[in-house]
């Protein structure tokens, strides 16, 4: 069914950290010249799932393109592949965006995503 396959047991240990482990993104204070901007500092496991991303080649090397046609979009209506964009949007963003991941991580949007691709997961 889908190109990309992710590990069961992955995505459900990082939901399952995301949501219950205050510790699983939080600030580190960057500088930029004189000015102190809040970097996101994801935790352990965190850690371990972006590298599992790359590592197995799970991420969308066309987000931009791919979630410009998306970004409207509610993420309850996401297709599995528009969940793993909106993925790669999130994780790649934080280096674009200082912050970014810990916002999506805070606003609930990163486990949203997770649990969609899961979902499909369990169908597949």
């Amino acid at each position: 069914m889908n190109e990309k396959t992710f590990d069961k047991d992955i995505l459900i240990a990082t939901i399952d950290d995301l949501k219950n482990n205050p510790e699983a993104c939080t600030t580190v204070a960057g500088t930029t010249g004189d000015i102190i901007i809040p970097e996101s500092y994801p935790g352990e496991k965190l850690s371990e799932f972006i590298s599992y991303l790359y590592e197995n080649e799970l991420l969308d090397l066309n987000y931009v393109d791919n979630f410009e046609k998306i970004k409207d979009k509610e993420i309850a209506d996401y297709t599995y592949e528009e969940a793993c964009t909106a993925l790669t949007k999130i994780i790649r963003a934080d280096r674009f965006v200082s912050g970014e991941l810990y916002t999506c991580v805070k606003n609930g949007s990163l486990v949203q995503v997770l649990e969609k691709i899961l979902e499909f997961q369990d169908k597949s």
